[in-house]
């Protein structure tokens, strides 16, 4: 038997593969909030394929922006 190889190149915005990860990510979200209430406690930010950035600089930029806000405790 052949094994199905994963085409790592469908890990980019845009891709079908990207589209599908964010649908089952919010979905997975949801389902936790809805019947964990330790999930429901601390806020969720899901920032997908198609908001513009590299995760990395997403975070970095989140950080820094709740860093800024009143009331902001390490």
């Amino acid at each position: 038997t052949s094994e199905s190889i994963f085409d790592s190149n469908c890990i980019t915005p845009g891709t079908e593969f990207m589209a599908k990860l964010q649908e089952q990510l919010k979905y997975f979200v949801f389902l936790k909030i809805s019947t964990d209430p330790s999930w429901r406690v601390p806020k969720i930010y899901l920032s997908g394929h198609d908001t513009p950035g590299e995760g990395e600089h997403k975070i970095m930029e989140f950080i820094r922006y709740e860093r800024s806000q009143p009331g902001y405790n390490v």
